[in-house]
């Protein structure tokens, strides 16, 4: 069984990154090569990332056929050379079912309540009525840079239980 990834002393850096943005960058690998797009996220005690998306995106397709992603999230300074901040994470993501949906569920439309005046009901994604799916990212890696906070540092978090 996995265990989540230990954040150590980091863990308030990397969720102070994480709750300034609603938005992160996610890339996915198909046979061409690396696809990448925006996805709303939100996330949970143990830093696992979710999102939502509707399955036949491209990247839904290249999740399906290579759970390997990575995300990134970051300030974006005014100024070139102005305090950088973020997190590139690299972990393994699956679309959510069962009893496991209705926590991501509840995460998901606690952070971004217009989505479930849009879904309307988790029933309609459990009956798979609508192409919508709820996906969880589980972290191995995370590097990060907060310039501030750490200097020119960049600190690498691993999950060495993976």
């Amino acid at each position: 069984m996995k265990t989540a990834i230990d954040l150590g002393e980091y863990r308030m850096a990397i969720c102070d990154i994480l709750n300034s943005h609603i938005t992160a960058s996610l890339s996915t690998m198909n046979e061409r090569g690396l696809h990448s797009n925006t996805v709303y996220y939100c996330y949970d005690d143990n830093i696992d990332i979710y999102f939502a998306s509707d399955c036949s995106t491209e990247h839904s397709i290249n999740i399906a056929h290579n759970k390997n992603v990575s995300l990134s999230v970051w300030d974006e300074p005014e100024q070139y050379g102005q305090g950088h901040r973020g997190l590139q994470i690299e972990g393994t993501c699956a679309t959510i079912t069962g009893l496991a949906l209705m926590k991501a569920w509840d995460l998901y439309v606690k952070r971004f309540p217009v989505f479930k005046m849009k879904i309307g009901d988790v029933k309609n994604i459990l009956d798979k009525i609508i192409n919508m799916r709820l996906y969880k990212i589980s972290i191995s890696r995370i590097q990060l840079t907060d310039v501030g906070q750490y200097g020119m540092e960049i600190k690498d978090i691993k999950n060495e239980q993976q």
